[in-house]
């Protein structure tokens, strides 16, 4: 069941990624409350707001300076060292956080950077043979302001950094913006800033291991990339930037709106209401006028904000490759706002995130405190919000008055925080050596309280391995340790915060290491191929790496243990199947380094082809991607198609060129889907290519849909998100609708969709066939409100209480935008008794989704019909204590289908469609076609189908009785992935 064990960890790591995300966005934690609503007269002090405050532009303030001194270990000046502040700031277009200021430092290692705008910045130093080094903090840098005490430290030893940046077309781009250094996307860090030269070179240096480097040029899309350094030579491709242009007017007149900030963001990703992923921006000028560069080409919503004004287009933006859009008209409608300051032990604080989020929406807004403490949010609608605040080494409240917005502004409110407890220690590995540059990284946990709200908090230790914690609460807290040369612990610290601790030592284990090697069938090395080391512990996200340009790779610092090593991205052994156990078993040892060596399929095939659309013209702005087709006796029809349609899992899509030619490449033996899509609307493709040939990819015309929205019950919603899904080509659709009725969903290749409408109020679908370039209007649709379920969580062995799995309900339709929902009370968190509420199900067929990483059980995927406005009891969802150490699984040497957890699913018999020669389930006499009804006694049938999952991912070793419909009852042991691979110490 390893195919099986693959994608169930894959659906609840990307499931848990993205509620991560959404609640970590919603609550931005270590501390999630603010002060009391307490609104002053009107002619209070604390209800005016500085010009500075309210300026939507921050560009348009004075600027201020940044200076300080760098050296390295000893104290000496480093002459020559790079020094950038890279700005963030929801008051800064796109253009001023793009580019770091960065300054050089002179003989005494002194440097000033100059003409800054008030923002956050994190401020980075790089030399030669030096990796680079960041300050510990964000700076927040206030209006016209000088800090001049930022001195930074640059010690050890570091390696060069080759790579070069090209564009699609594959031709050198010179004076390219490169930054390389540790860290990734989620967790940028110290980088080294540098050019590339005339050939689109470059240099830098950074700390031996784990690399990444991103990519800037005028007249193009960012672009990035992750590697290794040394030995691994990084390619960044680049593409021609595409331009969203248009006006900010007034709602009903052409008044046009100076100083606004225009927000465009991809149509089909998440809508978190200040701007999510991949987002840019830009400011309206005297005229009203915007242009937002460096897009890729895609669909686009815009959103446009100003003082006590927000609006939103009509409709999205189709930009083909390089163009430039037709004039974008957003009218912008009277908006209110809240105003307040944030107290720090009764004293202003500067430099605190505010968040506010209306109940009921994902959509937020956030702003920072000025040097007053004052915060001033614009861009709001009458309903009620919550706070949450953000600052650095304090500790906000734990709970806080809605923000009720009526007719008026509010104005006056306190956010409170406190200095908080702190704990100071030092970082030591098993030789009780300091360990700088570890990340720290603690939250609370209070199994006492499972609803207790949690908290983060965060540090990195210096280069002596000290580290300081503050703003923590009282109680419990758990500490974990990650990093480049950080052997991460076996469990996570449990320490007991009474008071602040002086002098704690969290000494790391020690570490073995692996070294291996991937080659093909002939040899030859394969570089730039991901490895993953699946372990007996919890690090899913963290176990990976690429291989060099020889081929080879380093895992370091593991701790002591089985691990099972694979190559990702869909390789497998030559003359394998998918249904085949893939990789190599390896035993790590303390203070050993083992060696192990992969074989995998050579990855030199092409597919070449052209795209072109219905009546034979050029498509020059299509992106083309592949995915080879599962052999897996298991497969679903048409997946590979599925999952090129959201984009998950194919082999790097490609740009055509002018002509409309592609060619894919880097590609192992087997039949491939080939999908042209343009992003946003118009795609096609085409089933069974084998490599070496040559196809025609023609995009014909496509269909749209459109009609109104209704209420059952209450006033209409002021805004809502209509979107459309194809479960079987994974095709979706997205747009937001702002005070209006009417809805429209345009470029629909022909399927089955499914049409979704999400609101505050509630939730309406429809399911709808368009053909080849039909047009389908007055689809009429009527939110049903959402509902509320109730239900408890209880052991499946002993039926015991399990506290603190938090629970939510998503939409089974596979929308874009269906976010899990819990309550802000965390109701949706299981208490003493099991027992969890969750106010705002949607109506329908949904998904119950119960994880708790922390808590030892098994995720819970239950299927279900909610009914609309009616409160559903749940009968006790059964938990299985997890039987997997971490991510190694054992092989059950059988292939099964019937239950996956994913949308659109219809949950049927779990059904044995293959057997592997020589293992457990062969031994034991199962037999294709066998239906499994029972795991160790417990049913496994109709609905308790989402059983099977998490009683059958064990641990090597572990013995299962299955029972078969056919009435036969076996034994199988699970055993390890693989034979043991070769290891020498």
């Amino acid at each position: 069941m390893e195919k099986a064990s693959r994608f169930y960890l894959a659906v609840l790591a990307l499931v848990v990624a993205v509620i991560a995300f959404v609640l970590l966005r919603r609550e931005r934690e270590p501390s999630t409350a603010a002060g009391p609503n307490a609104p002053n007269a009107a002619n209070d002090a604390s209800a005016s707001a500085s010009p500075a405050l309210t300026a939507v532009n921050a560009a348009t303030l004075p600027r201020g300076a940044i200076g300080g001194r760098v050296a390295d270990e000893t104290g000496k000046p480093i002459a020559g060292a790079n020094v950038c502040a890279f700005a963030s700031s929801a008051r800064l277009a796109s253009a001023e956080t793009d580019r770091p200021r960065c300054a050089t430092t002179g003989a005494d290692g002194r440097y000033r950077i100059e003409d800054l705008p008030p923002a956050s910045y994190r401020v980075t130093a790089s030399a030669a043979r030096r990796p680079p080094a960041r300050w510990r903090d964000p700076i927040e840098l206030a209006s016209g302001k000088t800090r001049t005490d930022v001195d930074l430290v640059l010690t050890g030893d570091a390696v060069l950094v080759r790579g070069r940046v090209k564009d699609i077309a594959g031709g050198p781009i010179a004076g390219a913006l490169v930054h390389v250094g540790q860290g990734g996307f989620w967790d940028p860090r110290a980088s080294s800033v540098t050019q590339t030269n005339a050939a689109g070179e470059f240099e830098a240096w950074a700390k031996e291991g784990a690399v990444h480097a991103r990519a800037l040029a005028d007249g193009y899309t960012e672009g990035s990339t992750d590697g290794v350094a040394p030995g691994q030579v990084l390619e960044i491709d680049l593409t021609p930037e595409s331009v969203l242009q248009g006006r900010v007017v007034e709602a009903g007149t052409e008044t046009p709106v100076p100083d606004a900030r225009v927000i465009a963001e991809p149509a089909e990703g998440f809508d978190f209401g200040d701007g999510g992923l991949d987002s840019r921006s830009a400011m309206t000028d005297a005229e009203g006028r915007f242009r937002i560069r460096g897009l890729e080409p895609g669909r686009y919503r815009t959103k446009a904000s100003a003082l006590h004004r927000w609006g939103s287009a009509s409709e999205s933006t189709l930009l083909g490759l390089a163009e430039t859009s037709r004039e974008v008209v957003i009218e912008v409608h009277e908006a209110l706002s809240v105003t307040g300051r944030v107290v720090h032990d009764g004293k202003p604080i500067a430099g605190c995130e505010v968040w506010l989020a209306q109940k009921g929406s994902s959509a937020s807004t956030h702003a920072r405190s000025d040097d007053d403490g004052q915060v001033h949010l614009d861009g709001l609608f009458a309903g009620t919000y919550r706070s949450n605040v953000r600052c650095e080494n304090a500790a906000s409240e734990d709970t806080y008055e809605p923000i009720t917005i009526a007719k008026e502004p509010v104005r006056g409110v306190v956010w409170k925080v406190t200095t908080g407890l702190s704990i100071r220690g030092v970082v030591l590995d098993a030789t009780r050596r300091p360990i700088a540059d570890a990340d720290l990284s603690l939250h609370s946990s209070n199994k006492e309280d499972p609803r207790a709200r949690m908290r983060w908090s965060h540090a990195t230790s210096a280069r002596d391995g000290t580290f300081h914690v503050r703003g923590l609460t009282r109680g419990p807290w758990s500490l974990e340790v990650r990093g480049e040369g950080v052997t991460p612990l076996a469990e996570p610290l449990e320490v007991k915060v009474d008071g602040d601790i002086v002098n704690l030592e969290v000494i790391l284990p020690a570490g073995g290491r692996v070294e291996g090697s991937v080659v093909d069938e002939s040899g030859g090395p394969v570089g730039g191929l991901r490895v993953g080391l699946a372990g007996e512990h919890r690090d899913w996200f963290t176990n990976g790496t690429t291989t060099k340009d020889d081929g080879t790779f380093v895992f370091t610092n593991v701790r002591a243990g089985d691990y099972h090593a694979y190559a990702q991205d869909g390789a497998r052994a030559p003359g394998s199947k998918d249904d085949d156990v893939q990789g190599a078993f390896v035993s790590v040892t303390p203070g050993q380094t083992a060696r192990v060596k992969l074989t995998v399929d050579s990855r030199r095939g092409e597919i070449r082809g052209k795209v072109t659309a219905e009546d034979g013209d050029v498509v020059n702005d299509a992106f083309v991607d592949a995915r080879r087709e599962s052999d897996s006796a298991g497969a679903a029809p048409g997946e590979a198609r599925r999952l090129l349609g959201h984009r998950w899992g194919g082999t790097g899509a490609v740009l055509v060129d002018t002509d409309g030619n592609f060619t894919i490449g880097k590609l192992a033996p087997g039949s491939y889907t080939v999908c042209a899509f343009r992003k946003g609307g118009g795609e096609a493709a085409v089933e069974n290519i084998k490599i070496g040939t040559s196809v025609t990819i023609t995009i014909r015309r496509e269909g749209a849909v459109s009609g109104t929205l209704a209420v059952t019950s209450g006033k209409l919603p002021e805004r809502f998100t209509i979107g459309a899904n194809d479960p079987k080509t994974g095709v979706t659709r997205r747009e937001d609708v702002f005070r209006s009725t009417r809805w429209a969903l345009g470029d629909l290749p022909p399927g089955q969709y499914t049409i979704a409408a999400e609101a505050a109020e509630g939730r309406a679908s429809t399911t709808i066939a368009i053909g080849q370039g039909e047009k389908k209007e007055g689809v009429a649709l009527t939110l049903e409100p959402h509902t509320t379920v109730r239900g408890r969580i209880v052991a499946l062995e002993g039926g015991a209480a399990v506290a603190g799995m938090s629970v939510f309900a998503t939409p089974n339709d596979g929308n874009i935008g269906s976010i899990p929902i819990g309550n802000d009370d965390r109701r949706h968190v299981t208490d003493a008794d099991g027992r969890f509420e969750l106010e705002r199900a949607p109506p329908g067929k949904s998904m119950i989704l119960a994880f708790s990483p922390e808590s030892g059980w098994a995720p819970i995927f239950f299927p279900l019909t909610i009914e609309a406005g009616r409160a559903t009891e749940l009968p006790p969802l059964r938990a299985v204590k997890a039987r997997a150490k971490g991510a190694l699984t054992g092989d059950l040497g059988v292939v099964t289908q019937g239950w996956e957890p994913r949308p659109g699913m219809e949950p049927g018999p779990i059904t044995v469609k293959a057997v592997r020669p020589g293992t457990a389930a062969a031994r034991a006499g199962i037999v294709a076609g066998d239906v499994i009804v029972s795991v160790d006694g417990h049913d496994v049938t109709g609905d308790s189908g989402y059983l099977f999952a998490g009683l059958t991912h064990a641990s090597p070793g572990t013995k299962l009785t299955l029972g078969l419909e056919r009435g036969a009852t076996v034994e199988i042991v699970a055993e390890k992935p693989s034979a043991p691979a070769p290891a020498t110490n």
